[in-house]
């Protein structure tokens, strides 16, 4: 479990980084990185700077940039389960999880890392194309090149993200082996 001083210096570094952005980089961006496995920290940082230039350096900008990124997942997440449920359901499950949240999760939420907290989002982002491939409404390649690039760059960012990656790649083997050689031909054409 993190200590409040670790969250305080998960933001101060991520605001550290929007900072040097504004001000102009003196080292390549990569080098900002907080840790050298993946980039969700400069993730965090580059989604920051604008909330600075409209608000000014504060560390309320620190906490708002994740809210909005938190609102964005919730938003995405509202489209995945809107088929499968009513919409005013999906509106109060949404609002129950926005609203009124555990504690551990709200801290969680408003934490200015850029990693498991934010990987929400790109799960929900993947589960929406996903469902568009198997309802027919993108073709095998087109799909094939958009959940590689997404799963690419989210995995770049947040390696844990690669689970979502490999439970879609296990589901069209073994529910739909027929569309994942059709995907694959298609792909590397």
């Amino acid at each position: 479990m993190l200590s409040p001083v670790d969250f305080v210096g998960d933001d101060f570094y991520r605001g550290m980084i929007v900072v040097e952005i504004l001000r102009g980089l003196k080292i390549p961006l990569w080098d900002y990185a907080a840790d050298h496995y993946g980039g969700g920290s400069l993730l965090a940082a580059i989604w920051t700077v604008p909330f600075f230039l409209i608000f000014g350096k504060s560390a309320f900008v620190l906490k708002l940039a994740p809210f909005c990124w938190h609102l964005f997942s919730l938003i995405a997440w509202y489209f995945v389960w809107r088929p499968h449920f009513p919409p005013r359901l999906v509106f109060f499950i949404l609002l129950f999880f926005f609203v009124l949240p555990p504690p551990m999760i709200t801290s969680y939420s408003l934490l200015n890392n850029g990693y498991h907290f934010e990987m929400i989002l790109w799960i929900a982002l993947s589960l929406i194309l996903f469902r568009r491939f198997l309802d027919g409404k993108l073709s095998g390649g087109k799909a094939g090149i958009a959940l590689g690039f997404l799963g690419g760059f989210s995995s770049m960012l947040i390696l844990t993200n690669l689970i979502t990656v490999i439970a879609l790649w296990i589901y069209l083997a073994w529910r739909r082996p027929n569309l994942l050689g059709k995907i694959f031909y298609l792909t590397y054409l």
